[in-house]
């Protein structure tokens, strides 16, 4: 008896084997990359590899507070101070976490009086944080006096 290709129950018959055979070649493809990528290959029992899921993994965005400078930032009339917000800088606590970016936000807008050792201290925090391929991102005084004193010493040319 000549089969008729075109007829209704054929398309079903081969609509749903087609289907499967596509879901069938999916895991089956699934599973060889998950044993490609796993450390200990072939190894792992086939269940296992079966069960298992390969999700990419993706860290999230984790921001973190503004470390914000005393008002008086010099080093010697105010060394607790400068050395309490260097530490700040430094620490996990204020590093954002970003697109795969580290940086830290520094906040010196309440600044009044800042002096060289100060900023050479700060040019020594930005060197350590290129070599870590983080980002210091500072946010100048709103002083005139000390955001001109910042420019003049040559902080924001490095």
């Amino acid at each position: 008896m000549k089969k008729y290709f075109t007829s209704n129950d054929y398309k079903r018959q081969n609509t749903k084997r087609a289907e499967s055979r596509l879901k069938q070649r999916l895991l089956s493809e699934e599973r060889k990359k998950a044993k490609r990528r796993s450390i200990s290959g072939a190894d792992e029992d086939k269940k296992d590899n079966k069960r298992k899921q390969v999700r990419p993994t993706r860290q999230r965005d984790v921001v973190k507070p503004i470390a914000v400078a005393p008002s008086d930032l010099r080093l010697i009339e105010n060394t607790v101070g400068c050395l309490s917000f260097f530490r700040d800088l430094r620490s996990d606590d204020y590093q954002t976490f970003k697109r795969n970016v580290k940086f830290v936000i520094m906040s010196l807008k309440k600044v009044t009086e800042i002096d060289y050792g100060t900023i050479s201290v700060l040019t020594a925090i930005n060197d350590e944080f290129r070599l870590k391929k983080n980002i210091l991102k500072t946010i100048l005084p709103d002083q005139v006096d000390s955001r001109q004193f910042m420019i003049d010493s040559g902080y924001l040319i490095i």
